[in-house]
């Protein structure tokens, strides 16, 4: 898990008219390499925010009308031995995967060996999330290498709508939670392998994905989250365990992610605020559990302190 003290920082890149081989070059470094084309006469624009951890690579694309390709040669030239997931959030793409046609539209999750030929055609532009998991890091995903898997994300809480919420809040919130990484590297996991991936790791990437967007709630427990994922509350602590913790365990760590988070970049909330929406219900219990996983008070925080050892995110750098 990448808590927010230790949190790399978003990249911005900006491509012109006359940047395609940048972009190009750009992207074969932070993502995926791809041949791109833009059609004759039209003017190419992109922006592009990228986030390295150390087990996934995360994206936001925007730009206005091309092709992109990954043949053969490209494929085996600069294999990245990946899973890639695009969330298409604006514009319609048309797909061709090693002759296999299709189409993504606008609320849809497209999921593709990196490895295979791809053509991806965004005649009206596009806006999307692109989250790249290397196989090593993921179950069950070692042979996979069908056709590309495309997912609804219209229903709010479904797992492809979670991995689009998580994948946002690492790239663009503002104080965002520290991003848990294994639990974005689950999701893809399961929502890639479907039934190759073990129930276990089913349902502690539904569970995580629940915590996070319920931070806020003080009743978030073991119960409401073992209802929420559809499980048993033994079956619940059962495949935390199996990760080396315990649910009580993993929500105090995400609440007090959030209040770190919270406490560096609203300086202005007070205590008792940040406390709160963080999710606990006392400031004497919260006060004790900040100063015991962090080693100061939410106070010093505020006026500057910093985790021994941590290098809070700054605002997103921008290169062009």
């Amino acid at each position: 898990m990448t808590s927010p003290d230790r949190l790399p920082a978003p990249q911005t890149f900006r491509a012109g008219n006359r940047d395609v081989d940048r972009w190009a070059a750009h992207n074969a470094a932070e993502l995926i390499a791809l041949d791109i084309d833009v059609p004759r006469g039209q003017r190419f624009d992109a922006v592009e925010v990228n986030l390295q951890l150390p087990s996934l690579h995360l994206a936001h694309i925007r730009a206005t009308p091309h092709v992109v390709r990954r043949d053969h040669h490209l494929a085996e030239s600069a294999p990245t031995d990946s899973i890639v997931v695009y969330a298409v959030l604006r514009g319609d793409v048309s797909l061709d995967y090693g002759g296999t046609m299709g189409t993504a539209r606008a609320g849809q999750l497209v999921i593709v060996d990196a490895d295979r030929p791809l053509t991806r055609i965004l005649r009206h532009g596009i806006g999307e999330y692109a989250v790249k998991v290397p196989k090593a890091h993921m179950a069950g995903i070692a042979d996979a290498a069908g056709d590309p898997v495309v997912l609804d994300t219209h229903a709010a809480s479904s797992l492809p709508a979670a991995l689009v919420r998580m994948t946002r809040n690492a790239l663009h919130d503002d104080p965002a939670v520290g991003t848990d990484e294994q639990a974005l590297v689950e999701l893809v996991s399961v929502l890639a392998a479907g039934r190759r991936v073990s129930a276990t790791i089913a349902h502690r990437a539904a569970a995580r994905a629940f915590i996070d967007d319920n931070l806020h709630r003080p009743d978030l427990a073991a119960a409401l989250i073992a209802q929420a994922t559809g499980v048993s509350e033994r079956t619940l602590s059962r495949v935390f365990a199996d990760a080396e913790t315990t649910v009580p365990r993993y929500v105090l760590k995400r609440r007090l992610d959030l209040a770190l988070s919270l406490l560096v970049r609203r300086p202005e909330l007070r205590t008792v605020d940040v406390a709160a929406r963080a999710g606990f219900t006392s400031k004497a219990h919260f006060s004790q559990s900040f100063e015991r996983q962090f080693g100061l008070y939410a106070g010093e925080v505020r006026r500057g302190a910093r985790p021994e050892g941590s290098h809070l995110r700054q605002d997103s750098s921008e290169t062009s």
